[in-house]
C-alpha cells in the first residue's frame, strides 16, 4: 500500500504526458487503484478458493493496463499475460481441487497449523508460484509488460503482482516436505543467477530492470522455501527493500522517457550534463539496489552469511 499508492500519485503526473483522452486517463488511474484493491484483498484471503478468485482478478488487472495503449504490441503482450498467467491459476484451481477431492480443508490457517497438504498439491502451488513471478519459460509475459505507461511497470515490478509468487511460497513453506522445499530452492537460486546474467547482455533500460526484477523474484522464492524463520525474515526483507528499489527506479525510467526520451543505457551519458539532479536521484536508485547501507544490499549479505 505504501510504495503503490507512492506510484498510483506518480502516475497523476505521468498521465498528464500522456496523448490519449481524459477519460481513458482517468480510466487507467481507476485500474491502477482497483490493482491494488484486489491485491489487499488476495493478501488477507484465509479461503484458498477466494485466494484463487483474486489472483486471477490480479490477471484481469493486469491485462486491462498492459493492453492500455491499445496498439497491436500492447494487446498482443497484454494477451500473452493473460494466457501465461491463466496456467498459472489453473495450476492453483487443481491444488484446491485436489485438496478438497482429500477431504482436506482449504482454509490456509487450519492447513499450516495441521500440516496437512497432499504432495500434489503443493507442487501445484509452487507451480503457480513460478509462472506468477515470471521464471523461465514463462517470464515473456512480465518482459512484455514494458509496453504499458511506466506506472504499469513500476506497479508490477516492485509492489503487486509478481510479489504474490514468494508471498505463496512463505505461506506454505512450513507445509513444504523436504523433498520439495530443497527442490524450489535449487531451482530459485539457478534462475537468480540465469536471469542476471540475461540482464548484462540487455541495453533498454528499463529491460534491465525486468531482468533484475526476475532473478530477484527468484531468489525471493528460493530463499522463502528453505523451512526456517531466519530464511522467511530475510525473504520478508528482500520483498520489501526489493519492492522500494524497484519503483524508484521504474518512476525514474518513466521521468527519463517523457522528458528526455531516453530509453538505453547508451544514451545515458549526457543525462548529467541536462539534469544533475536526476542523475544523483539515478545513481542513488542504482545504489539502493547494490551498496551499504540500503536494505536491499544488507538482505542479501543476510542471505549469504545464513
Amino acid at each position: 500500500n505504501l510504495i503503490g499508492g507512492a506510484i498510483n500519485i506518480y502516475a497523476i503526473y505521468y498521465m498528464k504526458h500522456e496523448s490519449t483522452s481524459k477519460l481513458k486517463k482517468n480510466s487507467f488511474l481507476i485500474y491502477l487503484w482497483i490493482f491494488l484493491a484486489i491485491m489487499n484483498l488476495a493478501v488477507i484471503s484465509n479461503n484458498l478458493l477466494y485466494f484463487f478468485f483474486f489472483f486471477e482478478l490480479t490477471t484481469l488487472s493486469s491485462y486491462l493496463l498492459i493492453s492500455f495503449r491499445g496498439d497491436k504490441t500492447s494487446i498482443k503482450n497484454g494477451q500473452n499475460a493473460l494466457f501465461l498467467n491463466q496456467i498459472g491459476g489453473v495450476f492453483l484451481l487443481l491444488a484446491v481441487l485436489v485438496n478438497q477431492a482429500n477431504g482436506l480443508s482449504i482454509y490456509m490457517n487450519e492447513i499450516i497449523a495441521s500440516k496437512n497438504l497432499v504432495s500434489i498439491s503443493l507442487i501445484f502451488i509452487a507451480f503457480a508460484a513460478f509462472i506468477k513471478g515470471a521464471c523461465k519459460p514463462f517470464e515473456s509475459w512480465l518482459l512484455g509488460a514494458m509496453v504499458a505507461p511506466t506506472p504499469v511497470s513500476a506497479l508490477l515490478h516492485s509492489a503487486t503482482m509478481v510479489k504474490i509468487a514468494p508471498f505463496l511460497i512463505l505461506k506454505f513453506s512450513p507445509v513444504f516436505t523436504d523433498e520439495i522445499s530443497y527442490s524450489i530452492t535449487l531451482f530459485g537460486m539457478f534462475f537468480f543467477l540465469i536471469f542476471a546474467l540475461e540482464g548484462l547482455n540487455k541495453n533498454n533500460f528499463k529491460e534491465i530492470l525486468a531482468y533484475s526484477t526476475i532473478s530477484m523474484l527468484a531468489l525471493m522464492i528460493g530463499v522463502a522455501a528453505i523451512k526456517n524463520e531466519a530464511a522467511y525474515e530475510i525473504a520478508l526483507l528482500l520483498i520489501f527493500f526489493h519492492a522500494i528499489s524497484k519503483a524508484i527506479l521504474f518512476m525514474m525510467a518513466g521521468v527519463l522517457e517523457k522528458t528526455y526520451h531516453i530509453k538505453y543505457i547508451d544514451e545515458l551519458s549526457d543525462i548529467y550534463a541536462k539534469n544533475k539532479t536526476l542523475a544523483l536521484m539515478i545513481l542513488i536508485s542504482f545504489a539502493t539496489v547494490t551498496l551499504p547501507p540500503f536494505g536491499l544490499f544488507f538482505a542479501k549479505l543476510f542471505f549469504l552469511q545464513y
